[in-house]
């Protein structure tokens, strides 16, 4: 999926509460840089589940939240991202994830694609 959307065009955020140094290591093994923008723990006050990342990550990518689409696996996560406005996916990983009216759920993003980003609402173009 990260690589569909980066031959697309599509401006992709990784928000995490993890530390930079952390995440740097990690994204260094990535075969391309599909990630435009980074927002991590120290990079915010307020930390997830207030909606700062995601406001954060929106600015520094200048994006609107309508039209973008934020992917989560835990319930802070979610609770971030839909108080930032995004149109949110559920992806429980390590515990199950209540259903709610303000997000979908998918069990796994394997076999998911652009057109399943489109659907749920990110903008592309």
């Amino acid at each position: 999926m990260l690589e569909t959307a980066h031959q697309n065009g599509v401006r992709q955020a990784l928000v995490t509460m993890s530390l930079e140094m952390n995440v740097i290591d990690i994204l260094e093994q990535l075969p391309r840089p599909y990630f435009a923008q980074i927002v991590t723990a120290n990079m915010v006050t307020r930390h997830k589940p207030a909606p700062d990342p995601y406001v954060l990550a929106l600015k520094r990518l200048d994006l609107p939240t309508s039209g973008s689409v934020a992917i989560e696996d835990s319930p802070a996560g979610l609770r971030s991202a839909c108080d930032a406005g995004l149109n949110v996916i559920a992806v429980p990983c390590s515990g199950a994830i209540a259903p709610s009216d303000d997000y979908q759920i998918w069990e796994t993003l394997a076999a998911r694609g652009l057109p399943d980003l489109v659907a749920a609402g990110l903008a592309v173009g």
